[in-house]
């Protein structure tokens, strides 16, 4: 699957400030990351730490929250890793079926699920 970017922006626990950014829509990513100045400057401060393996192999351990994420007009509480800086914010998994929306690889964009399969 081609990698692409999408329009996200993460808010604060009131959801009064929100932050917009590009996003990787990465699907082999549990949880949505960005870079911990993008958090810190929000006021959002991290619930916990957890393992995390990068698609390299490299095991690190890192922040996490649970704070707002939107996109495309839908807001959504979501965990969220505090990442190093300079990184990639990616948009993962966990999020996207928050946000009931699918890859379409071919389009390369994010579109809604017209039902739910349980």
């Amino acid at each position: 699957m081609g990698s692409f970017n999408v329009k996200i922006e993460i808010g604060d626990p009131t959801r009064e400030r929100w932050i917009d950014m590009d996003a990787l829509v990465d699907t082999g990513a549990f949880i949505t990351s960005v870079p911990t100045s993008v958090l810190r400057a929000l006021g959002v401060q991290p619930s916990g730490k957890r393992r995390v393996r990068f698609g390299q192999g490299e095991v690190r351990e890192l922040d996490y929250c649970q704070t707002w994420l939107r996109f495309d007009g839908q807001e959504i509480m979501t965990f969220v890793l505090f990442d190093d800086e300079g990184t990639t914010p990616l948009l993962g998994a966990y999020a996207l079926e928050g946000l009931f929306v699918a890859v379409d690889p071919v389009a390369q964009q994010l579109v809604p699920l017209e039902e739910i399969h349980i």
